[in-house]
Parts: structure tokens; C-alpha cells; sequence
């Protein structure tokens, strides 16, 4: 099936479980794979991916290599699993959401490589590399560069938590990979029921783009850059108004966000 639109994807997908399949198979990026999850979301009918995408953080994560044959051969022999989905206004992600510089960096990433002309063939050639380059180009320019965010998080334990912050922006991590294979710190597993916050502190651009450097290489981010706070729900309100991303595509734009852990309602081949 070639479906036109994320909504048709979840549609299809919410189909296909209905009539009982064993698994869909999603041939695409995260958001296709986040489209199809959509659908299969509280279903006995399993998530499989044939990473086609650029990014293609939730097929790293469940062991599933870029090439396609590779892939197909390693779905052929795959259990099956239980993850969580994270609910951002109702709305469902499989990886990765964020706001601020997170969002505005993944989102021009995805403009540039959907253009026409010699700038989108060198976007779509760096794969994931282009997200990188995005990025530094957000920390160089944002203007500006903070905003006042607000967060309430329910942590695992019940507790509620408040914090009001002047950040650049900030995670919500489902599971570690983001930005075709970068591994974000201090996060836990996809079946835990829980998702972190990684919340960018009120530092120095200079610190930020050190802060960069050093998750690309894999190297530890001061807590003073970088806040992590593990919760099972969380309301986010920001000063003015942001676009949630989510498994690399824009979920929604307003000033308040309401997150919930969905724990263990997706089912994946993996």
C-alpha cells in the first residue's frame, strides 16, 4: 500500500489490526513508522520497519540495519515485543519530541530536504548528518535564543514536581536515539513506562555548542547544560508559542503541552 498522508497511513494500520495481521510492516522513516504505530497503538497486531527514512532512530534501537535486505532479513526471524508511546495532546510519538531549538532544528532539516535544487541533493546526501548541521546553524542564530518555559512533571513515584526555566529548548525522550543516531544522555529503556525530560539550562551559546560537540561524540553533558528529569506525565506552558516535534514531524504549535507515558501499548518486531 502507498498511502498519501500520515492520517490514511493510521487509518490503514488501525484497519489492518482490526482484521487481526500478526504485524504491519512500515516502509519508511519515523514518521512513517510513528503514523503506523498510530493505528496498531493498544492492538496485538506488531509494528515491523523497513528503515527507508533518514533519521530512522526507532529502527537503531530495535536492531534493524539501514539496508533494506538486511532489514527484511532480520524481520523475517524477529519477536516480538512491548514498548511505551509517549501522548503529547492526545497525539502519540514512538522516539523522540522536543520544543524550541530542538523542534526548530529537526523541522529546518526536514524543509531543506524536501526542496528542489543543489541545497536539497546535498541535504538528502548527508542522511543524518543534516540534522547536525541544522542544529549548529539554530545554536549560531535562534533569535532569540531562550524562552520562558514553565514544566509540572508527575514523576514515577507519584510526586509532582515545578520548575520555570529560561531554556533554548528541550527533549522528550520515549528512548535514547535521535537525530539519525545520536544517543541522548541519562535516558532509560522504551518499556519502562516512563519518559524523560531533558530540559537545555540558561547557558552561554558557546556552552551549548560545547554541549553539542560533546553528545556527538558521545562524551558527558553537565547537568548546569542539561537538566534530566525521568515522569510518567508532564504539563509544559511556554511564554510564546512553540511547534511540538515528535518522531521528526510537527505534532502541534500553541503555548501548552500535555505529555503522558503510555506504558507498554505498542507492540514491535524486533
Amino acid at each position: 500500500m502507498r498511502p498519501t498522508s500520515a492520517a490514511e497511513t493510521t487509518r490503514l494500520a488501525a484497519a489492518a489490526a482490526a482484521e487481526g495481521l500478526d504485524a504491519v510492516i512500515a516502509a519508511g522513516g519515523d514518521g512513517t513508522a510513528a503514523a503506523v504505530a498510530r493505528g496498531l497503538a493498544g492492538t496485538a497486531t506488531a509494528l515491523g520497519i523497513l528503515p527507508l527514512g533518514t533519521a530512522n532512530d526507532l529502527a537503531r534501537v530495535l536492531g534493524l540495519r539501514r539496508a533494506p535486505a538486511r532489514a527484511a532479513a532480520r524481520l523475517a526471524d524477529a519477536r516480538t515485543r512491548s514498548m511505551d508511546l509517549v501522548a503529547m495532546n492526545g497525539t502519540t510519538f514512538c522516539t523522540v519530541g522536543g520544543l524550541g531549538i530542538v523542534s526548530d532544528s529537526a523541522l529546518a532539516a526536514a524543509r531543506l530536504k524536501s526542496g528542489t535544487g543543489r541545497l536539497a541533493r546535498v541535504a538528502r546526501a548527508l542522511g543524518g548528518g543534516i540534522y547536525r548541521a541544522t542544529a549548529l546553524g539554530e545554536l549560531a542564530t535562534r533569535r532569540p535564543l531562550r524562552t520562558r518555559v514553565e514544566i509540572e512533571v508527575t514523576s514515577p513515584d507519584g510526586s509532582v514536581g515545578r520548575l520555570a526555566v529560561d531554556s533554548p529548548g528541550l527533549f522528550v525522550a520515549n528512548q535514547r536515539m535521535c537525530g539519525g543516531g545520536l544517543s541522548l544522555p541519562r535516558v532509560g529503556p522504551d518499556d519502562d513506562g516512563v519518559f524523560e525530560l531533558l530540559v537545555i539550562q540558561r547557558v552561554s551559546r558557546a556552552r551549548l555548542v560545547d554541549a553539542f560537540t560533546r553528545l556527538t561524540l558521545k562524551l558527558p553533558i553537565p547537568d548546569a547544560v542539561l537538566r534530566v528529569i525521568p515522569g510518567v506525565a508532564a504539563r509544559i506552558h511556554c511564554e510564546r508559542e512553540e511547534t511540538f516535534l515528535g518522531d521528526g514531524d510537527a505534532l502541534g504549535t500553541g503555548c501548552s503541552f500535555a505529555l503522558r507515558a503510555l506504558p507498554r501499548t505498542l507492540r514491535v518486531l524486533a
